[in-house]
This record gives structure tokens, sequence and C-alpha cells, in this order.
């Protein structure tokens, strides 16, 4: 799922927006997730087996090193930072909302 989604989101709008996408949609799913009064297997199991394949901070990093190598360390920092931030912001919109 994560390798279909991130290779058509990187086809239309460039890399690495694609990790980006599916890093900040596993982050609201995993915020649902714990927000749920559910059992610890089923949390478990969505969260680590199924979010955890979804988001991947490895790939994450890779883009980072990516954006270094191929542009300028600015451009590398900038692009890790901002999805810090988004992550938290996502994850806070989340907690907020359903309140």
């Amino acid at each position: 799922m994560r390798f279909v989604v991130t290779t058509r989101v990187n086809e239309r709008y460039g890399a690495p927006r694609g990790t980006v996408c599916v890093n900040l949609v596993g982050t609201a799913a995993l915020v649902l997730l714990l927000m749920m009064d559910s059992s610890a297997d089923l949390r478990h199991v969505v969260g680590i087996g199924l979010l955890g394949g979804l988001t991947t901070f490895s790939t994450w990093m890779v883009d980072g090193l990516r954006l270094a190598l191929d542009q300028d360390v600015g451009a590398a920092l900038r692009h890790l930072a901002k999805v810090s931030m988004m992550a938290v912001l996502i994850a806070s919109i989340v907690l907020v909302v359903p309140a």
C-alpha cells in the first residue's frame, strides 16, 4: 500500500511528497487508533503491523539524505523539520476535532 501511494504521489507531484503523504496519513490513523476504546491486541496488530508498515521512519530519513546529496543540506533539514512539524500538527488536530 505504501509503495503504491508513494510512487503515484511522487510521479504526480515529485519526490519526496509520497513519503510525506503516507507518513501524515499514518500519523492521523495512529492517533485515532490510540483514542479508540480497543483491546491492546488490536492496537498492536493495527498500530505496529499495519500502520508501522505504512509509515516508515527509515524512508523519511533516506528522503532527507537524498535531498542533501542532490541539492543541499539546508533543503534536507527544511524537509525533515517541515515533516516533523506537520506530523505534530496533524496529531494535534486529530486529538482536538473529535472533542
